[in-house]
């Protein structure tokens, strides 16, 4: 459940605009799950063009967001480009 105020915690999870818009004293990494850039193709595909600036930042900010500490963040996003 998201808190929308006060200072992040490691586990929250939301969307990204709301979670990386919050206090973040812990130096939490709020990871997008899926990661925006592997949805990319399906979006477009759906739409059958490339996404506008606007469109692109309005899912960016509704993506699927979880905070976690920078170690686990570093290993998720290794583990995402190996499978690329």
């Amino acid at each position: 459940m998201v808190t929308t105020s006060g200072p992040l915690t490691k586990g929250e999870v939301g969307t990204f605009g709301e979670l990386s818009a919050r206090p973040n004293p812990l130096g939490l990494v709020v990871l997008q799950v899926p990661a925006l850039e592997d949805l990319l193709p399906f979006l477009e595909a759906k739409l059958g063009r490339k996404l506008t600036d606007a469109e692109l930042a309005e899912h960016n900010d509704r993506a699927p967001s979880m905070a976690v500490e920078a170690e686990v963040a570093n290993h998720m996003q290794a583990f995402r480009r190996a499978r690329r």
